[in-house]
């Protein structure tokens, strides 16, 4: 389910919590946020979680030895796919939560790129504060999908980021891009697997990077187990917050 902030939502659906779509359908539903707010509709947010699934980007899949190396990975119950993002192999599933948003940032805004970054990242750092658990933006050397956008806490690797931009038009007719921003969760996912599965890749397809678990910390490990907060509750105020933090935007561009 797609939320086009600024409309008027139904009840149910501001339950929050994450939607299962399967990874195809996901990837589909980014390309149309995209479209549709490069066309000026207003801010999109989407909180969902898919199958188990390794998903890379387009520049890994135009390897001549992808094939080969996508197969190599049938035998854990792992399809690949491709996404339009940049960054590098990642795994997917139901440990997994992701933020989709799209939204429109002006030609004029001084660091576009990191001024994309912190509106995708604001809302979740700002949750996890309300519930003291310090996070920070920067590199986890070793983290699959590393990037100086990460969400880290405890000095390790919680949340993945990534854009793609197309140009779009303002309504007063100036130029402008909109942005598809994503933002990929640990809530409780096995790491050590995970970058197991990410270096058989790697290493069917010929590349000599390697990942290691141990940079990654998930949501779950982040909270007392006897507190009032659980992985789920706080995954399920996701949605209330991006909504908040896209109309904020939506009225506060210069």
């Amino acid at each position: 389910m797609t939320f086009t902030v600024g409309h008027p939502l139904k009840p149910n659906d501001m339950d929050g919590r994450p939607r299962y779509l399967p990874i195809a359908d996901a990837l589909m539903r980014e390309t149309a946020m995209l479209d549709a707010v490069a066309g000026g509709v207003v801010p999109q947010v989407l909180v969902w979680h898919s199958e188990p699934c390794l998903v890379v980007p387009r520049r890994l899949a135009a390897s001549a030895s992808f094939p080969a190396a996508a197969r190599n990975l049938e035998p854990r119950g792992l399809q690949v796919l491709v996404r339009d993002t940049g960054g590098d192999a990642v795994i997917q599933g139901s440990g997994v939560v992701n933020v989709s948003m799209a939204f429109a940032i002006p030609a004029h805004l001084p660091d576009r790129i990191g001024a994309a970054y912190k509106m995708l990242c604001a809302p979740l750092m700002s949750l996890l504060g309300e519930h003291d658990i310090e996070t920070a933006n920067g590199a986890v050397p070793g983290a699959m999908c590393d990037g100086a956008f990460n969400v880290t806490a405890v000095g390790r690797k919680l949340a993945g980021t990534a854009q793609r931009w197309r140009r779009a038009r303002s309504g007063d007719g100036g130029s402008g891009f909109a942005v598809l921003g994503h933002l990929a969760l640990s809530v409780d996912i096995d790491h050590a697997a995970a970058a197991d599965a990410v270096n058989a890749f790697y290493a069917a397809a010929g590349i000599e990077s390697r990942v290691h678990g141990d940079g990654h910390v998930n949501l779950a490990e982040l909270l007392p187990a006897d507190g009032p907060a659980t992985a789920d509750t706080l995954t399920g105020s996701l949605l209330s917050h991006y909504i908040a933090a896209a109309r904020r935007h939506q009225f506060d561009l210069p």
